[in-house]
């Protein structure tokens, strides 16, 4: 449905005149649309921080060459962050409109892919650790109660039905595809059954748990150079540590950082202990990843003591943004069939 104006607008009369780009498009658009969706959380991310996790989104390798692969999961993960940002946004106004927003993204995850249920299960995850996690750290803390702030947890029981409210119409419309299949929403709910049987391992998709983070961290097929993104991993990991440190000067919103944490950990478990892998699952929650390496990157900078070591520091991390643009632009461009590239697998 996304591809259609695009298609409209385009030359083609039929599917035998359709070019690879008309139908790239689609996924070109949802690629940048995730770093222009990050302002909607910059006040929670810090704004040096979000900068970083843009020009990350932008330069990672597998972000760019599956925002030019014709398949859902770049939109999956668009809708996703769509569903994080104005989550974060309603609990930053408590205004009924990003309510809505959040279950507008959380019916268009359900209509792109089954696999939303695993993202959902890793941000309610996320929310209780992290709500359990300020709890245990409010009552070891010295200081008084009255200064500690108040964060208000729960939503308003109308903003819950307002959500749920505009989730459903979304599932409802796409899945009975605007009234002409009534036998869609029912589908959309018994796929699970084959679905689960797939995941289990009838499949020949089949995977030990550490494929993805090899695909990520270390691919070095014969005749080839290594494919990397350790980078934003090492500075994800910094971003994690940050977080949990009381430092206030390294991290904007602490809560909104240990979230991210525990969803991505989270995320990245169940991806990893599922049987059944495509490499394009790795966008989920490699989304996860970029983010805190946004807010590590921004943290490393901050401890910086001197505006020399600020400046070095900034450069090396400009170096390891040009490799991984460099790895972008040579997996797309020239490696795009190829199997010594980390993130062919099955082509479209």
């Amino acid at each position: 449905y996304f591809s259609l104006p695009i298609l409209w607008l385009g030359p083609a009369k039929n599917a035998a005149e359709l070019s690879d780009a008309e139908l790239r498009v689609v996924t070109v658009l949802f690629g940048l649309g995730l770093i222009l969706l990050l302002p909607l959380v910059k006040d929670g991310l810090g704004r040096t921080a979000t900068s970083w996790a843009a020009v990350f989104l932008a330069a990672s390798p597998a972000m760019v060459f599956y925002s030019r692969y014709f398949i859902h999961e770049m939109l999956l993960v668009f809708f996703t962050l769509l569903t994080l940002t104005a989550g974060w946004r309603y609990a930053q106004s408590r205004h009924a409109g990003w309510a809505a927003l959040a279950g507008i993204g959380v019916g268009l995850m359900f209509a792109t892919k089954e696999t939303f249920v695993l993202s959902i299960a890793a941000m309610g995850f996320a929310l209780v650790a992290t709500r359990l996690w300020n709890r245990w750290r409010a009552q070891r803390s010295q200081a008084p109660a009255e200064s500690i702030p108040k964060v208000k947890w729960t939503p308003a029981p109308r903003h819950v039905a307002l959500a749920l409210t505009t989730a459903g119409v979304v599932w409802l419309l796409f899945f009975n595809s605007f009234f002409t299949n009534a036998a869609g929403p029912g589908d959309s709910l018994t796929t699970y059954l084959p679905w689960l049987h797939r995941a289990g391992g009838a499949s020949p998709h089949i995977h030990p748990w550490p494929f993805y983070l090899e695909r990520l961290l270390w691919f070095h097929p014969a005749k080839s150079p290594v494919w990397t993104e350790a980078l934003i991993a090492i500075l994800a990991l910094c971003g994690a540590a940050a977080a949990f440190c009381n430092n206030p000067n390294l991290v904007s919103r602490p809560g909104l950082t240990r979230f991210l944490v525990f969803y991505t950990a989270a995320l990245t478990v169940i991806y990893s202990l599922i049987s059944y892998k495509t490499t394009w699952c790795l966008l989920n929650f490699w989304l996860g990843v970029i983010l805190l390496a946004g807010i590590g990157a921004s943290a490393l900078v901050q401890m910086c003591r001197t505006r020399l070591t600020r400046i070095l520091l900034v450069a090396l991390l400009g170096v390891g943004v040009l490799h991984l643009a460099l790895q972008s632009w040579t997996l797309s461009q020239y490696l795009a069939a190829d199997l010594r590239n980390p993130y062919v697998y099955a082509q479209t």
